[in-house]
């Protein structure tokens, strides 16, 4: 089910900084990020590594504790995750929103067999405390199941390291299931599988969110699945959004000179180039963000201002995008 705009968000974070205790001389690693999110939607957040997107979506659960510090407000159902009581924030944390993160074999007990870690996530995350084990066994295998575990009775009884890096991936998205979250959080659930095998993950998220009305915001470096999976995205760079808006529009059409630089360096199977665009340079680190526009340096339409002033931002419809010299029509990257 697509998700409604004008229905009022189940999570939106404004005006986002976040940074850590003692690194990086105090500058924050994100700096203003504002985004929503709505229930039944899939919002991509994509970016190269050392954006931001990780930290951002850490802080929505506070998973930061006293390392970090965060400013702005985290909107969770009409709840400010940011300033709420931390027995609020443990009521919210892994019951409510949920998250998948990049490595399941790391995640995973690997003493411990996958039924007695989804039977104990079913016990910590719903009230099932008097209810007996054959029923936390019965709701196990269901959850497996529903993610598509082939002959769940048996897996049960398995530990991690007798199962694929894929069906891994699945056991974690049952544990997060567990306490039926309204919002999933997926951090690079794919990064460590073959093509495959994420194609089968993409389409069971997709699956879920449909099936379950659940929000879900995909972090991924991959445009390709932000174009398959997602109904929105969120461009980030140096700890800001660049920009924003329908997946379609901002890949067809993009507006931040950062996002058709991604999309210049991705090879694409209906022209043949002898080499691929890149963009020269790296992401800065915090200490070296720029007062303007982290991006300054590496952009083919900087001017002057850049560096020094931070772009204002620009609606256009549901396009969002932070830049002084937008990209024009046919223009490529070089």
């Amino acid at each position: 089910m697509a998700a409604n705009q004008k229905d009022e968000p189940l999570l939106e974070i404004k005006n986002l900084s976040v940074g850590f205790n003692g690194a990086h001389k105090g500058k924050p690693v994100v700096c203003g990020v504002s985004m929503k999110v709505h229930p039944g939607e899939i919002l991509g957040l994509v970016g190269e590594s050392g954006s931001g997107k990780s930290v951002t979506c850490y802080s929505v659960v506070r998973l930061l504790g006293e390392r970090g510090w965060t400013e702005g407000e985290v909107i969770f159902d009409n709840k400010d995750t940011l300033s709420c009581l931390e027995s609020d924030i443990v009521a919210i944390r892994g019951r409510e929103i949920a998250m998948i993160f990049q490595d399941a074999q790391s995640f995973l007990n690997p003493v411990q067999t996958v039924g007695s870690q989804l039977t104990e996530a079913l016990m910590l995350k719903k009230d099932l405390e008097k209810r007996s084990s054959d029923i936390f066994r019965k709701e196990a295998v269901k959850l497996l199941t529903e993610v598509g575990i082939p002959d769940p009775e048996r897996r049960m009884g398995e530990y991690p390291h007798q199962l694929s890096g894929g069906q891994n991936q699945r056991v974690m998205i049952a544990i997060m299931l567990a306490g039926d979250p309204r919002l999933l959080i997926a951090d690079e659930p794919t990064t460590a599988l073959d093509v495959t095998i994420q194609a089968q993950i993409l389409r069971l998220l997709k699956k879920l969110c449909k099936e379950r009305n659940m929000a879900i915001i995909l972090v991924t470096h991959d445009l390709g699945v932000i174009a398959e999976t997602c109904e929105r995205t969120v461009v980030m760079y140096g700890g800001k959004v660049m920009e924003c808006g329908p997946v379609e529009d901002v890949l067809v059409n993009p507006k931040h000179p950062y996002t058709l630089g991604l999309l210049s360096s991705k090879p694409r199977i209906d022209k043949k180039v002898k080499k691929l665009n890149t963009i020269e340079g790296v992401v800065p680190s915090p200490e070296n963000f720029p007062e303007g526009c982290p991006f300054y340096d590496r952009c083919i339409n900087v001017t002057d201002k850049c560096k020094d002033i931070s772009p204002p931002i620009v609606i256009e419809g549901m396009r969002h995008y932070f830049c002084f010299n937008p990209v024009k029509e046919g223009m490529v990257w070089k």
